[in-house]
């Protein structure tokens, strides 16, 4: 059976590949916070990661955080599988455009 951190690693491999930046979060005297933000040609993507076992539950402050983000109509997922995770990816992937000028200044 795999680890929450194994799923994390699995995740942040995928993103790599596919060259989406995959950011580990921590933000600082607020529990509760996504552990991935996902970032790619203007796209974001918070992702909260559970343990593959099924045993892993949101707590009230992931709870209210994912909300919170909701409100500010950020796109927030739970993953708790690898299979939950390549779909996400792919989704996230196929979103973005391929060719993106970037402003020269």
């Amino acid at each position: 059976m795999e680890t929450e951190k194994q799923l994390q690693n699995y995740i942040q491999r995928q993103c790599k590949e596919r060259h989406i930046r995959c950011y580990k979060m921590h933000c600082e005297g607020k529990t509760g916070f996504p552990d991935l933000l996902l970032v790619s040609n203007g796209y974001t993507l918070f992702i909260e990661v559970k343990s593959p076992t099924k045993n892993g539950r949101l707590s009230t402050n992931q709870v209210r955080l994912l909300r919170e983000l909701d409100i500010e109509e950020q796109d927030t997922r739970v993953v708790d599988s690898k299979e939950d995770a390549a779909a996400i990816i792919e989704k996230f992937d196929d979103l973005r455009p391929r060719l993106r000028s970037i402003p020269t200044f």
